[in-house]
């Protein structure tokens, strides 16, 4: 129960703060503050290409010591 809270907590949070973020992108329109959709699109492009071979090594890594 106290974890299903918590993850609600979480996820209502990182809305809120994606939402004020958008709102203040929307009033400013310059590129200071870029668009949360954008970067977010960003975050899951630069993981594809660049992040997830080293999550695939570190986990070898991982597995590798933990059956040695």
């Amino acid at each position: 129960m106290f974890l299903r809270n918590k993850i609600k907590l979480y996820l209502y949070s990182i809305i809120v703060i994606t939402i004020i973020w958008y709102v203040i992108f929307l009033i400013l329109k310059t590129p200071i503050v870029p668009s949360p959709i954008i970067v977010y699109i960003n975050i899951v492009n630069i993981f594809k290409e660049k992040i997830s071979i080293h999550v695939l090594y570190s986990l070898g890594r991982i597995f590798i010591g933990i059956f040695i």
